[in-house]
This record gives C-alpha cells, sequence and structure tokens, in this order.
C-alpha cells in the first residue's frame, strides 16, 4: 500500500510539475502574443497614420483645385453677365433709337396731314400746268418736223 501511495504521490507530483510547465509555457505563449499584438497594433497605427495624412492631402489638394476652378467659372459667369448687361444697353438704346424714329415719323404724318389741305388748290394749278407742257412739247416737236 505505501508503494501505492509513494507510486500516487509521485504522479501527483509529476501531474504538478506537467500542470506548471503548461501554466509556465502558457505565460510565455500569452508574453509573446501580447508581444506580436502591441507591434502589430503600432504597425496598424502607423499605417493609419498615413492614410489619414494622405486623405488629408487630398482633401487639400481637392479643395485647392475647386476653389481654383470655382473661381475660374466665377470669373467667366462675371465677364459673360458684363457682356450680356452690354447687350441689353446696346439693345435698349436701339430699341430707343428706333421708337423716337417712329414716333418723329408719326409726329411728321400728323403734320403732313395737317397741312394737306393748304394744297387742296395747288393739285388742280399743277394737273393744268402738266398739260400746257405737253401741249408746248408737242408744238415745238412738230415745228422741228417730228
Amino acid at each position: 500500500i505505501n508503494d501505492a501511495l509513494a507510486a500516487r504521490d509521485q504522479a501527483i507530483t509529476s501531474l504538478g510539475d506537467s500542470i506548471q510547465t503548461v501554466k509556465d509555457e502558457t505565460h510565455k505563449a500569452i508574453a509573446a502574443n501580447n508581444k506580436v499584438v502591441e507591434s502589430n497594433n503600432a504597425t496598424i497605427a502607423r499605417a493609419m497614420s498615413d492614410v489619414v495624412t494622405s486623405v488629408e492631402k487630398q482633401v487639400r489638394e481637392t479643395t485647392a483645385g475647386l476653389r481654383d476652378e470655382i473661381g475660374a467659372v466665377a470669373a467667366t459667369n462675371d465677364a459673360k453677365r458684363k457682356e450680356y448687361d452690354e447687350s441689353i444697353t446696346q439693345l435698349t438704346t436701339a430699341v430707343k433709337a428706333v421708337a423716337d424714329r417712329s414716333q418723329a415719323a408719326k409726329d411728321g404724318a400728323k403734320k403732313a396731314l395737317a397741312e394737306s389741305s393748304k394744297f387742296a388748290g395747288v393739285w388742280p394749278r399743277l394737273d393744268a400746268a402738266e398739260r400746257e407742257c405737253a401741249k408746248t412739247h408737242a408744238l415745238a416737236m412738230s415745228a422741228v418736223g417730228q
């Protein structure tokens, strides 16, 4: 029985040693894993920092490019607006000139109509003078033999 108890105690001690060895190896593995995790975290942090820096740079460049494009579009729009304003001014001036001429023509026609009665007696006299010219012409032509 003593031998069996001694063997049992020996097995328990051996099992305890094995458990301690497993514990020690587990602690070593955990420590090594922690170092790998820390290294990975540092690598990830650097990569993320690089990505953030790159994205920030792209945003700055894109923003600057957009500002330039917006400025160019605004300048073009201002030039076009100025051109349209000048065209509208010219068109307005031309329309006003046509309206003024049209009004002058209307006024002249009204004046001529108002004064046409003054010439009422002139027309019959002009017709008579024309007939006299025709007779004189006919006599002159006959005198020369034509």
